[in-house]
């Protein structure tokens, strides 16, 4: 895929004369004229035995100047071969021919669309149609898959109702904060088609395979990454342990009538249990049990001498998350099998069920504790970047059409993203510009 430089010639462009200026509303006119060429030949034989034959004016709609649209009428020559007859106009790199809407314009829309805008708006400012604009990104953005990078991060997120592309894969670099592409399904034999394609060479540059606790990740890993170091982000294992906690207060919480102290202690404090008792800010709470302000420790401790299930499953969560932060990659192993030791024995189903998933990703969690220059592997970058496409799915009210959904993200999350001359057959047929 080539550059499109042509935009920057274009903003260069002196080749023509301002003559008159005149606002209007929310319009600027410009009355504006072409500085005839010296060098002028003849398109059909090449003859520079050529004369003017008159003037014809072109009407062009070009950048929004501080809020007001720009019409451009353009005075451009005409000439007439003595050799062949034929008659031809003036070029300008300002406008196509046969088009009213200028380089100019077409250039500042599509960095527009760079941007968390909508195409409607877009096409609202600069006086097109949002047909004009949907094109106009289509013909000039077609983005590349990203080489491979070292360490690779692979998630999936939800697109559309429709089975086809309900869950998309996103492959991230986050070492270098990039979307390395967007699959359009998690589905085995999608993902395998598409490693399919790429060198085996490439992959190799893979180091680390970072995903959640998918099965079908691991097959991929295994099938096409096989050189590399499979992790689990430690985000979602960790979130396994949180989930367990608030499994066993949701029951507990349910023995109580609704509308009991009991029942409201345990529904509005629970994002209070969740959190680990070290990173929980000291203060005061109304704890409605007691009727008054005590600290957050007494409505945890008022919690558990409410229920010995609750008060069990606490400390279990706690068990995990106290000595978590502190662990090495040289002691992790003891750590997992202590947990897992824990758990299983625990009378917490919940609980047990996390110790069978840990044994299950066993070497893959240890894996989670290896130090990638200053941190450990994870996929956070990829939780904060599927929050963002999650607010981009409304930004482009929840297109389900999947080409334009996977370009436009890149080329707005990735900034860089170069403009292009697109190939039409590139361009999925149901999408391309129709001819009128």
């Amino acid at each position: 895929m080539s550059n499109y430089n042509i935009f920057d010639d274009i903003l260069k462009d002196k080749n023509f004369v301002v003559d008159d200026k005149k606002t209007n509303k929310d319009q600027i006119y410009i009355q504006a004229h072409l500085i005839p060429k010296s060098d002028e030949r003849c398109p059909s034989c090449d003859s520079d035995c050529i004369i003017k034959y008159g003037t014809t004016t072109r009407q062009i709609k070009d950048k929004v100047l501080v809020g007001f649209q720009t019409r451009i009428n353009l005075t451009i020559q005409k000439y007439k071969c003595k050799q062949c007859g034929t008659i031809f106009r003036e070029q300008t790199s300002l406008i196509a021919p046969k088009e009213t809407i200028g380089f100019h314009a077409k250039f500042v829309m599509l960095q527009l669309l760079r941007e968390e805008r909508t195409i409607t708006s877009i096409a609202k400012e600069y006086g097109v149609s949002k047909q004009f604009v949907y094109n106009l990104f289509l013909e000039h953005v077609n983005i590349e898959r990203h080489i491979m990078p070292e360490v690779l991060c692979i998630d999936e997120f939800n697109f559309s109702k429709g089975d086809v592309h309900k869950y998309v894969v996103a492959l991230y670099d986050p070492v270098n904060t990039t979307i390395i592409d967007i699959i359009e399904s998690r589905k085995i034999k999608t993902l395998e088609d598409y490693f399919y394609k790429i060198d085996l060479i490439e992959l190799k540059k893979v180091k680390y395979f970072v995903s959640d606790m998918y099965e079908t990740y691991r097959t991929i890993k295994k099938k096409f990454f096989c050189g590399a170091t499979h992790v689990i982000d430690a985000f979602h294992y960790s979130r396994y342990v949180t989930d367990a906690l608030n499994t066993v207060r949701v029951k507990v919480q349910n023995t109580f009538d609704k509308g009991t102290k009991e029942y409201r202690l345990f529904k509005d404090n629970w994002k209070i249990f969740l959190k680990s008792l070290n990173k929980l800010k000291d203060a005061n709470k109304y704890n409605c049990v007691k009727k008054q302000n005590t600290s957050i420790s007494d409505i945890i401790n008022t919690a558990m001498s409410l229920s010995c299930e609750f008060d069990k499953a606490y400390h279990l969560k706690e068990s995990f998350f106290t000595d978590y932060e502190g662990v090495k990659y040289e002691t992790s192993n003891e750590f997992i099998d202590f947990i897992i030791s824990l758990y299983n024995n625990s009378e917490l189903e919940p609980f047990k069920d996390i110790a069978k998933t840990f044994k299950n990703w066993y070497d893959e969690i240890i894996n989670s504790f290896i130090r990638f220059g200053d941190r450990r592997l994870n996929n956070a970058y990829i939780e904060g970047m599927n929050n963002r496409i999650k607010a981009l799915k409304r930004l482009f009210y929840g297109s389900s059409n999947f080409y334009y959904f996977r370009n436009r993200l890149m080329f707005i999350i990735n900034h860089n993203e170069p403009l292009s001359v697109v190939n039409k057959k590139m361009i999925p047929k149901n999408h391309r510009r129709k001819n009128k």
